[in-house]
């Protein structure tokens, strides 16, 4: 995604991986007061790159990314 080859690929795979990691990593629903709290508080932050993810794959990587170069006549 560094040098924008294959971005919406890559940004769709780390999206899909980032909400299995956090839900596996951070089951807030298991846990009670501050402990759940805490766990909601990182698993939403979590979720909120997934959504940069998504702009991403929406959006794509841009007109200075190596796949742009490679696509323009």
């Amino acid at each position: 995604m560094a040098l924008g080859w294959r971005v919406r690929l890559a940004a769709l795979g780390l999206a899909a991986f980032t909400v299995i990691a956090t839900l596996i990593g951070h089951p807030f629903w298991t846990f009670e007061g501050v402990d759940f709290q805490r766990q909601l508080t990182t698993a939403l932050e979590h979720l909120a790159v997934v959504g940069g993810f998504l702009a991403l794959t929406a959006r794509g990587a841009g007109r200075l990314s190596v796949s742009h170069r490679e696509a323009s006549p």
